[in-house]
């Protein structure tokens, strides 16, 4: 829906009547990874040489509803790259696959997702979810 302002709206939930107006409800969550787009974004990143693991996560956010965050195992794990969201993120721009709402919001380096696996090796995204967002919270305060 378009603003007069020339911006336009966000996502509504609403209902409409006979005649042709329409009663906003409210904003519904952008709920992106609900429609399978984190793999996309993961298999994009895992084209990068120095990954051994990628995992996108939605965190919610006040302005998008959810943004995606990137968790990334490097196959050296030595030191991590102090700058892995903007090198990452850069490595993304140019090759040109991912538009802007698909680039993550931030990209964090883990030295194994072990502890985030189930016996039989799938990644928990609940329990990875729910850590990635302790982490930004913590950085952040």
């Amino acid at each position: 829906m378009r603003l007069p302002n020339g911006a336009f709206w966000r996502i509504k939930k609403g209902v409409t009547f006979e005649n042709p107006s329409l009663i906003l409800g409210g904003k519904m969550p952008n709920r992106w990874v609900r429609m399978s787009l984190h793999r996309i974004i993961e298999k994009e990143l895992m084209q990068h040489p120095e990954l051994a693991e990628v995992v996108v996560v939605g965190i919610a956010d006040t302005k998008r509803g959810e943004i995606p965050v990137a968790v990334v195992v490097f196959k050296v794990t030595d030191p991590p790259p102090a700058d892995v969201t903007a090198r990452l993120s850069s490595w993304l721009r140019e090759r040109g696959n991912l538009s802007h709402l698909q680039m993550p919001a931030k990209i964090i380096a883990f030295k194994t997702l072990e502890e985030f696996k189930n016996p039989i090796g799938k990644v928990l995204r609940r329990r990875l979810k729910e850590e990635v967002a302790r982490s930004l919270f913590v950085r952040i305060m």
